[in-house]
Order: C-alpha cells, then structure tokens, then sequence
C-alpha cells in the first residue's frame, strides 16, 4: 500500500498548477511555494516510509487535500514570527526566555506613534545639529534618581565593562568575595573584568567583608573599588556586607573611584509589596559612588538596556571609551524606556501601568478567584481534561528579588491521553502558545503571570483538547 501511494505523489511542477496552490503565489512568490511544496511532499515520503501510520491516516496526508494542507501549514510557520506572544504561565515574572519584562501600553503605543516613519534619534529638533542620542532620556533619569548626569547603553552586562574599562584598564578593582556573582547565560564578573582589561582582587570572605578588608588591599596598582549587588541570590545568618557609603568614603580618601552594580535595578520600595527590602537605585547615587549601573528590562519594566548613572565627569569619561558606540541603544530602545520612565513620573499610578509591578502586587486572594471562576467553566464538561484549582508559588526570576517566593494560586491539569511532557508539549504548540510548568505528574498554569485576554486564550486553548 505504501508503495502505491508513493507512486501517486505528483512532480512539483504539475502539483504547481492546481488552483488551490497557484492561488497561494497571490501572496508568496512561485520559488518560495516550489522550495515548500518540495519539502511538504519530502515530509510525507517520509511519513509514508516511515510505517508507523494506520492505511486511513496514510491515504490521508498522500491525498491532493493532504498535500495542500501540509504545504499552508509549512507556509504559515515560515511567515509566522518566531517571536510571537506566548501565554506565560510559569509563575516567572522575568522569564528570561519569554522575554523578561512585558512592556507597559504606554511604551507599545509610543513605538507605534514614533516609530511608522522617520524619528528623532540623534539630531536637536530646534538647531538641526547632531546631538547624543541618549540626551533626551538624561533629563528624566537625573530626576529620578538625583544623579548628575545618565547615560544609556545596550544591557547591564555592556555598562558594568565600560566602567571597568573606562576607570580601571590595566588596573586592580577591588571586590567583595561574596559579590562575584554570575548572571544569566553563564556570564560572571570575573570573566566581564578581564575582558575589560582590569584585574580582580577578592577580599573579605564569602559571608563577611568589611571596609578595612578593602583598605588592606588597596596598593598603587588599584584602579576601582567595585560593589555588585547579589542579585540573584541572597547570602543568609551570618553575614556582613560593607556599605556603599564605608567604600565611597575610603575611596575618596585614598583618591580612588568607586562604583555600584545594582543588576535589576529598582525605583519603588518593594517592600510594599511584602518583599524584603531590595536597593534603590536613587540610594545608591546619594551614596556618591563615581558611577551606579542597573538595567532596564527586569523591575524598572522597560526593554532590554544598560543605565549608567553618577556624577557628571563620570558619566562624560563612559562616553568617552572606545567601545561606547558598539555598545550604545538603538532607536527602538530608547523610545520604549522613555515611555517607560516617564510612567514615574507619576507615583501614584505607576504601580498600575508597569506590568511587572502590577503583577507583583496582585493579592493571592484575587488570583484564587480568576482561578475558581476560570475552573468553573469546566465543571461537569472537562472530558479527557481533569482541572483543579490549586495554590502555587510564583518568583520574579532574571536574578531579581531571590530567594522570596510569591504566593499565587493556578490550575493543575492531567489529561487521560497524553502524560505531563506531551501535555505541555501540546500546549506549547497551541496558537498562542502556552507556556508551564510540570509537578509530579500535573501540568501547573501560574494566574500570576497571566496577562489582559489570556484567560479567553487559555480556555479556548483547552476547550480544544477536551
């Protein structure tokens, strides 16, 4: 039978005059239909060969009907964004893979607005002369966070080497033991300082450094004294972290630099929230380091960017180096975190239009009621599907707030037919896809993570596979 129906495949050329494929090149070319239609019948010569599939299925996918349909669908992934929007319902907040921070309206709209033609980007509007780029985002972070001047670049990772470079190349940095943290995609301090071209020195212990432990250390070699905040991962019981203030008043005594790496860099009091207390990027520059860094996509909620605020002779050196132009933002970036830091401008409703800091104040109480509402609609019709309301615990991820889980509430799902992995597997390739997490042998849906109209998303989504 297989035979057979190999023997009915038709050659490219002729299967290119059916109406219902010369139709397709109104909106492709005919060489990007011959390339997909000669891979659409290689995928069934393979399925066919393959005689893992019942003589129904296998006259099926062989059929003219079959052949058309495997060739729309080939066409559909290729036009299709591979970075389309998902469904996150993980319980990571800052899911590096998905993205980290979901971008307020405010920032998606200022995009649309400014971005369908040409823009101010690096040009004065009223002289017409070139100007920096980043200047007009300078204004509204020195109010924010009381600095002197601000500068902007391509993520946290570029801005914490270009001060290293531009303060302390072919010198010593001095680092707390207990600070030389690695962050996501394996990159670690150490390795970010050598490329820099300064050389590490550790002092003090993994769970205690003091000032003096500094001071000690300090010889004619040293360029930079270095905080780094441990972002993703938090030391406990007894421990000892030297000050900012102790560092940038020994650094001003013996005449050297000092700087702070805050990683996810922070403007409202979490603790609001009932998260312990996690630094403010304006409390560190009233610290008087040199130079304070953070980045822009984690709990500030904006994209992708590296931001480096200090004092003014600081700030102007930074742009000074070498690699600043390789490493500087794009256009799209920079209207995107204007948007986003004008939105504090206005505390009072800030909370409400940054997604990230909307869904960290969400109360468990209202995420078990979307849940049992959203459970609800199954009862008594869930089939193969079997649904339970159940509390969870979310995080933030992307090396923010560590070590504090968040308590939330979701779905736990079992499907009679298909195990854990397939499930999930059959999820992620729904449209939209849907994003989760395993336990034992449940697939978990985080409410906390949920965003506008995905609710709708998910139960059609599930509808479909009960």
């Amino acid at each position: 039978m297989t035979k057979n129906l190999l023997k009915t495949l038709p050659q490219v050329e002729k299967a290119l005059q059916w109406p219902e494929i010369s139709a397709l090149c109104q909106r492709c070319s005919r060489s990007e239909i011959t390339r997909v239609l000669r891979t659409a019948l290689d995928e069934i010569r393979s399925a066919l060969l393959s005689e893992s599939l019942d003589p129904e299925r296998a006259e099926l996918i062989a059929s003219r009907e079959g052949i058309v349909a495997r060739l729309r669908k080939l066409l559909a992934a290729r036009l299709r964004s591979s970075y389309r929007r998902v469904i996150n319902g993980t319980g990571v907040l800052l899911h590096t893979g998905l993205g980290r921070s979901v971008l307020s309206s405010a920032a998606v709209d200022a995009f649309r607005a400014n971005h369908t033609g040409y823009s101010i980007v690096e040009v004065d509007g009223h002289s017409g002369e070139r100007n920096q780029r980043e200047g007009a985002l300078r204004e509204v972070l020195c109010e924010l966070t009381g600095a002197e001047s601000a500068t902007v670049v391509n993520n946290n990772a570029a801005a914490t080497l270009l001060i290293l470079g531009t303060f302390a190349r072919g010198k010593e940095v001095i680092v707390s033991r207990g600070q030389l943290v690695e962050i996501g995609g394996s990159f670690r301090v150490p390795d970010i300082m050598e490329e820099s071209g300064a050389r590490l020195v550790e002092v003090g212990t993994t769970n205690r450094t003091y000032a003096k432990d500094f001071e000690a250390a300090i010889t004619p070699q040293t360029g930079m004294l270095l905080e780094v905040h441990t972002s993703n991962y938090a030391i406990r019981g007894f421990a000892h972290h030297t000050p900012l203030e102790d560092l940038v008043e020994l650094g001003s005594d013996r005449g050297l630099p000092v700087a702070s790496d805050l990683g996810s860099g922070c403007f409202l009091d979490m603790m609001k929230f009932g998260f312990e207390h996690e630094p403010l990027v304006r409390d560190k520059v009233l610290a008087g380091p040199e130079a304070v860094c953070f980045s822009g996509d984690k709990l500030l909620g904006g994209p992708q960017a590296g931001i480096i605020v200090g004092k003014k002779t600081a700030i102007e050196k930074v742009r000074a180096h070498p690699l600043f132009r390789a490493l500087r933002i794009d256009k799209v970036s920079l209207t995107l975190l204007e948007a986003t830091l004008q939105l504090y401008r206005n505390p009072e409703q800030v909370q409400e239009n940054i997604p990230i800091l909307r869904m960290l104040s969400n109360t468990a109480e209202s995420l078990k009621e979307k849940a049992d509402t959203f459970a609800a609609e199954f009862k008594g019709k869930s089939g193969r599907l079997k649904l339970e309301v159940i509390e969870t615990s979310a995080q933030t991820g992307s090396g923010s707030l560590p070590d504090q889980a968040i308590p939330s509430w979701g779905i736990a799902m079992e499907h009679s037919e298909l195990n854990p992995r397939k499930l999930s597997e059959a999820l992620r390739s729904a449209n939209p896809p849907v994003f989760t997490r395993v336990h034992g042998e449940r697939v978990l849906v985080d409410f906390r993570t949920l965003l506008d109209g995905d609710e709708e998303n998910l139960a059609r989504i599930l509808k479909r596979l009960v």
